[in-house]
């Protein structure tokens, strides 16, 4: 399954990407370089909360995140990602 990034903190080192049914995945990058905007990311399920390895197919490399939550909107994946308040 594949997800965009949309959304970077930079200063937290969180993303959110919507994948092609709309919903957020909001991933905390652990020990690696965090994606662009625009990356393509995949793991076999979006669903799966924790620690886990997505692959970055833009820049082909492996991403070590921790799943903090999937959520409906844009608005939603920016509060979780702590840009706003």
């Amino acid at each position: 399954m594949d997800a965009i990034v949309e959304i970077i903190n930079q200063t937290r080192g969180m993303i959110a990407a919507r994948s092609a049914d709309g919903e957020f995945v909001i991933l905390e990058i652990l020990a690696s370089a965090i994606p662009e905007k625009g990356d393509v990311v995949s793991h076999a399920d979006f669903h799966s909360m924790g620690r886990e390895t997505y692959r970055n197919k833009t820049q082909g490399t492996d991403l070590d995140v921790f799943v903090q939550n999937i959520v409906g909107s844009i608005d939603a994946a920016k509060k979780q990602c702590f840009l706003t308040r």
